[in-house]
């Protein structure tokens, strides 16, 4: 709804980045909901692509000191091959074998423009 629609006010948008991050933000993504249980080891999984986006709304409300930390902390997440995986286990710095994932690269670049 933020983006790439943009089709809320700014009083929601401000409410939703305040509940992601607050509930849902983790050292290596974005976990879906509480209690997710898909990928579920010792805790729901972390979503790299979710950082990538807080970047992008974060670049597009000129909010320059969030995009850095949020493009820094997805650039941190690059495995040792150069490349954004789907998911981290919970916090843990190994993930899935879904890499590179294509829509978490492609938000990543986005991010980096």
């Amino acid at each position: 709804m933020i983006y790439p629609y943009n089709i809320i006010t700014e009083e929601q948008r401000e409410q939703i980045l305040k509940n992601v991050e607050e509930q849902l933000l983790r050292e290596r993504g974005v976990i879906r909901y509480k209690g997710d249980r898909y990928y579920y080891f010792n805790g729901e999984a972390e979503w790299t692509f979710g950082l990538a986006w807080l970047s992008i709304i974060y670049k597009q409300i000129n909010n320059v000191t969030k995009q850095k930390f949020f493009l820094e902390k997805t650039l941190r997440c690059v495995n040792i091959f150069g490349e954004l995986p789907e998911l981290y286990f919970a916090n843990t710095s190994k993930h899935n074998d879904n890499f590179p994932l294509a829509w978490a690269q492609s938000l990543m670049i986005v991010a980096m423009a």
